[in-house]
């Protein structure tokens, strides 16, 4: 998947350092919500893919409790995906 491993790079390290400065001003996070779109396509692999990214960064914020994160498409996109023959 391009975007993701084009785009990515450029903002993780703010990501994870806002993640950072947020957990030390607020407290350990209950969640942490990524809106909008997240793979290119929306296929399996392209979710599997960012299911894989998110869990190895987890453990750059594992001292921090944080809910569990993954990246499962909802019911409308899963509908979406099977009439795309995905």
């Amino acid at each position: 998947m391009d975007g993701l491993e084009n785009l990515w790079p450029n903002v993780e390290e703010i990501f994870f350092n806002d993640l950072e400065y947020l957990c030390e001003q607020v407290g350990p996070l209950d969640l942490v919500m990524f809106t909008g779109d997240i793979t290119q396509g929306g296929s399996e692999s392209e979710f599997q893919q960012v299911d894989k990214l998110l869990t190895s960064k987890h453990s750059a914020i594992s001292q921090r409790p944080l809910a569990t994160l993954s990246a499962k498409p909802t019911l409308r996109e899963r509908e979406q995906l099977s009439a795309k023959g995905l």
